[in-house]
């Protein structure tokens, strides 16, 4: 990329620390969404929470979402099917407005 504070990818930290340099903000009051086991890594080394939505592809037939291996191995701060499911208020963020919601 063009930002010198990136010089290598995911699972590195460094895309996730830069953009929380440039919000000025400490990592640890940023929030990740991810779909891939390589950003969760980077988000955790970043010293950020992160919400994972991995692609159906990743996942095993029959096994619960909590108890994917690619989600146990990944240890994300939460997981979900969809994006709709995520409670901002879970995070202390304010909650969707009713507009908002699908």
């Amino acid at each position: 990329g063009d930002d010198p504070g990136v010089s290598r990818g995911k699972p590195s930290p460094d895309l996730f620390l830069a953009a929380a340099a440039k919000l000025g903000a400490p990592p640890e009051a940023c929030l990740v969404f991810e779909d891939a086991p390589n950003g969760i890594e980077a988000a955790k080394a970043a010293g950020m929470p992160c919400v994972f939505v991995p692609h159906s592809f990743m996942l095993q037939e029959g096994i619960p979402l909590a108890d994917q291996p690619i989600v146990k191995a990944a240890g994300p701060t939460q997981v979900f099917p969809s994006l709709e499911q995520f409670r901002p208020e879970d995070f202390g963020l304010p909650p969707l407005s009713p507009a908002a919601k699908p």
